[in-house]
């Protein structure tokens, strides 16, 4: 039996079906939103999120590492290499083929200035023992300076030379004639010179002189055709010149023969009444010299007076009662300063062992940075 179908069923008004054209998207008349669900991430992208976020935390702790490991060189360099300071080391009679303590010497200075500032090198004469040399192209500037300082920390630097007595002897113009070559760190323009070294906020100026023309009975005999050529009246008149016009606000004179000293050798009158009345009139802080061979620091008034003359061959002939005298020392070694601001400065002596001999600071709370290897 057919079953009529039965149209009673009630219908709620919203699931009425228009039997009319569907609207078009064009349409003035509202459609709701369709949803559709959020697309989950491949396991790919998953691992590409984790492992980003690890790399940028990694690097922004490295950089931060690195930041602090370059500031923190930075204030270690800051320790020793200071702009507004100058330091030097000074040594002297030395030129003996590494003899007699010269390489050990040698080696203790360049060890030091692998740990502390060293700007240049001084030496106070008598650079190659027995007689000095001929020519320019002989061999003993190699075995006597070359092979001995040109080294490590020291390589680079400039080594401001002055004449001594031995260097007088053969042709003192060939040390002179040396210092032009291409490349050569021996400093030494002429017999007596001047170098200033600015630092900005001070100023260092240095006259090296040449003692031989002041001094008599000079040994060994120096060529006499050469010193013939050199007056000592004309190098006094470049010093006294030098200091009237210089700006610098420390100035030093550097010779091979002391004006003071407590040794054999005694005290340079034939330099002294010449040069001492100039080193007052002009403030000079102080006279650096050699020949005595030994270390010694002398105060005469308001100038100090350095013998660094161990740089090999030691005589021991120091006297104690010298008036002036404040140390001496007979052993090899060499002496060290420090020049900075505001007038402050300090010095050290300091023997082929780096063991500190003595030392002196014109500011005793400043912290010089200056340590041992």
């Amino acid at each position: 039996m057919n079953e009529e179908l039965n149209t009673n069923i009630p219908v709620d008004i919203d699931d009425e079906v228009s039997l009319e054209t569907p609207m078009s998207m064009d349409s003035e008349e509202e459609i709701g939103d369709v949803y559709t669900p959020p697309r989950l991430p491949s396991k790919y992208e998953l691992l590409l999120q984790k492992y980003s976020t690890i790399v940028i935390l990694v690097i922004a702790a490295a950089s931060a590492v690195l930041l602090l490991a370059i500031l923190a060189l930075h204030a270690f360099i800051g320790l020793f290499q200071r702009p507004n300071q100058l330091a030097f080391v000074v040594f002297g009679d030395y030129g003996r083929e590494g003899a007699f303590g010269q390489a050990k010497t040698a080696e203790a200075m360049e060890r030091f200035c692998s740990v502390n500032q060293c700007d240049f090198a001084i030496t106070t004469g008598d650079n190659i023992y027995n007689s000095g040399v001929e020519s320019a192209d002989s061999p003993l500037f190699k075995k006597n300076f070359e092979d001995i300082y040109l080294k490590g920390s020291m390589a680079d630097m400039n080594y401001y030379h002055v004449l001594g007595n031995h260097d007088w002897h053969l042709d003192p113009r060939a040390e002179i004639e040396y210092a032009k070559r291409e490349n050569t760190k021996w400093y030494m323009p002429s017999f007596y010179y001047n170098k200033t070294f600015d630092k900005g906020s001070f100023k260092v100026q240095f006259i090296f002189t040449d003692s031989t023309p002041y001094a008599y009975n000079v040994h060994p005999r120096p060529n006499a055709d050469v010193l013939a050529t050199q007056s000592s009246d004309e190098q006094t008149k470049f010093i006294e010149t030098t200091l009237k016009n210089t700006d610098a606000d420390y100035t030093f004179l550097v010779g091979h023969y002391p004006l003071y000293s407590a040794a054999s050798h005694g005290n340079a009158y034939d330099i002294v009444k010449q040069i001492e009345p100039l080193m007052h009139r002009y403030n000079v802080k102080g006279y650096i010299g050699g020949h005595d061979h030994n270390m010694q620091y002398l105060k005469r008034g308001n100038i100090s007076h350095f013998v660094s003359g161990a740089g090999s061959k030691i005589r021991d002939d120091l006297q104690s009662d010298h008036p002036n005298l404040v140390f001496s020392k007979a052993t090899n070694g060499f002496l060290y300063v420090v020049l900075g601001e505001n007038g402050e400065w300090m010095f050290k002596f300091y023997n082929s062992d780096l063991n500190l001999l003595y030392g002196e600071s014109e500011d005793q709370k400043k912290e010089w940075h200056e340590i041992l290897p």
